[in-house]
């Protein structure tokens, strides 16, 4: 439920990682040492180390959300690999203690960002839940044909409110921090600035703690229909 898809989108992935730069690579996340070394269990000290980059990323509420990161193949809560011996899911968090188990193989600051997502969607109340589920409702269980639509990002998000959440973290952490978003490329040039339902997400994201003030003011112009300038509420 809580895992990041695989098996579409990977041409494109290949694709974004040719043209899109490097990214926050050597860059000092604004938010390290805020979680205990301990958190991250697992993998190797380099993987440890990359899951500890990723997290030092994230805003203060979304790493408090997230309970640990296990770097293992062995994780009991992993959907079954499918018909073909293929992993159906990259990451999992548990709904529970808000535990995230990633592959070793798909480690990623990306990947961390998603999982750090439904984490702190975990804690929020169950109105608070419904509220966001409300923004784009109707949308929800159709990911065929062309992405962002609807207030949402990508065709993974349409699964359900929860990957929605996610995937509108991973975007903004990745957009923020010049990352590659990995299987999917959110286009922001075709968004529909008169759909209200991407300014609500994104004012979720803010008052969730997801990103901060400065940071929902640098997003917002890309979801604001503006004329000469000035916005059109």
């Amino acid at each position: 439920m809580f895992g990041t898809f695989l098996k579409r989108g990977m041409f494109a992935m290949f694709v974004a990682l040719l043209v899109l730069p490097l990214g926050c690579t050597g860059v000092r996340p604004p938010h390290e040492g805020i979680l205990a070394e301990s958190v991250v269990s697992g993998g190797t000290a380099e993987q440890r180390e990359q899951v500890r980059t990723a997290l030092g990323f994230l805003e203060e509420p979304v790493q408090r959300a997230v309970h640990s990161v296990s770097i293992t193949d062995g994780c009991p809560n992993y959907h079954p690999k499918d018909g073909n011996g293929d992993w159906q899911e990259a990451a999992h968090t548990h709904p529970g203690k808000r535990d995230i188990c990633v592959h070793p193989v798909y480690v990623s600051k990306g990947n961390i960002w998603h999982e750090g997502g439904h984490a702190l969607m975990m804690t929020r109340s169950t109105d608070e839940q419904v509220g966001f589920t409300a923004i784009s409702v109707n949308a929800y269980g159709n990911a065929k044909g062309d992405f962002p639509r609807d207030g949402i990002l990508t065709w993974y998000g349409a699964s359900n409110p929860w990957e929605d959440f996610a995937e509108w973290v991973r975007w903004a952490m990745c957009y923020l921090y010049n990352e590659p978003m990995g299987p999917v490329f959110v286009d922001v040039r075709v968004i529909d600035v008169t759909d209200t339902r991407y300014l609500a997400h994104l004012q979720v994201l803010r008052d969730w703690g997801a990103i901060n003030q400065a940071q929902y003011e640098q997003l917002e112009p890309l979801f604001t229909l503006r004329v000469n300038g000035v916005p059109v509420k």
